[in-house]
């Protein structure tokens, strides 16, 4: 599977303020999120990716879906290791040394499933690699490509998922994750190759690669006024009046998109009658 992310990086990144190596961490999050949903079988069903760690990015979680849609958030978004035109943005050098990666796959009517590994090679793709392994017991490549493109950090950002089918050949998905690991793909996004060529590139062998599907991808966030009121509601009655006693208003803001939701005074009174039960 491959996923191509570079518009949808972008916004995220403008949308969250991030600097360029925050940028690049939360670009890779949300790539690997979208391969992710891609591999499940349900039609139906979404994946929350979790990274916690040690580094100065603090982690990083995405939200993806079935449906083609991504959100997401870095914790840190002001991490800037820098570098100049054309070089890599080392993502991986905000994530430290020690941490875990968590893997939620919601399916559906209850169906929860949820994997974790610590953070070994500390750096995103490699790790979920390890995860694969250990958490599903499937031999996988990942490569999660952030190319910058003169003074644009997401130049290009795809991923590529490579998984060995029961019968297949455990050296192929070597292969391909030796060339993921040398940047073998950037050159290839450098020239605005999608698709089947990306595949090309990882010697893969057998016959010519056949493009099975093709779905489009899309930053959507789904939080909501009401939403952002069931927050405030979420907080519990003394919580709401100290609130009010403090502040006179609330403000919640969307961890995944940034957008305000303002809550005046006087509704927020209401809503404290409303919910006082008469004490």
């Amino acid at each position: 599977m491959a996923a191509f992310t570079t518009l949808g990086s972008r916004k995220a990144r403008d949308s969250h303020g991030c600097a360029p190596t925050s940028a690049a961490l939360l670009a890779q999050g949300l790539t690997a999120g979208a391969l992710l949903a891609a591999s499940l079988e349900k039609q139906v069903a979404r994946v929350n990716l979790q990274v916690a760690c040690d580094g100065p990015a603090g982690g990083l979680f995405v939200d993806a879906g079935t449906d083609g849609t991504l959100r997401g958030y870095v914790k840190n978004p002001a991490v800037f290791f820098s570098s100049g035109p054309n070089e890599p943005l080392a993502p991986e050098r905000a994530l430290g040394r020690k941490g875990y990666v968590s893997v939620l796959r919601d399916l559906g009517g209850g169906d929860v499933y949820r994997g974790m590994v610590e953070l070994e090679a500390c750096e995103l793709g490699q790790d979920l690699e390890r995860y694969f392994r250990v958490s599903e017991q499937v031999e996988t490549a990942v490569g999660l490509q952030v190319v910058a493109d003169g003074n644009e950090p997401l130049g290009h950002v795809a991923g590529i998922l490579v998984q060995r089918l029961p019968r297949g050949d455990e050296a192929v998905v070597e292969r391909a994750r030796q060339v993921l690991r040398r940047g073998g793909l950037d050159e290839t996004l450098r020239e605005g190759r999608t698709g089947s060529a990306l595949f090309e590139r990882l010697d893969l062998g057998g016959d010519a690669i056949e493009v099975l599907s093709d779905s489009p991808l899309e930053l959507r966030c789904k939080c909501s006024r009401d939403k952002a009121v069931g927050a405030i509601l979420a907080m519990g009655l003394e919580e709401m009046r100290s609130l009010f006693a403090e502040v006179g208003e609330a403000l919640v803001t969307c961890e995944f998109c940034g957008t305000h939701y303002h809550v005046p005074g006087p509704e927020l009174l209401a809503l404290i009658r409303d919910h006082d039960d008469g004490t």
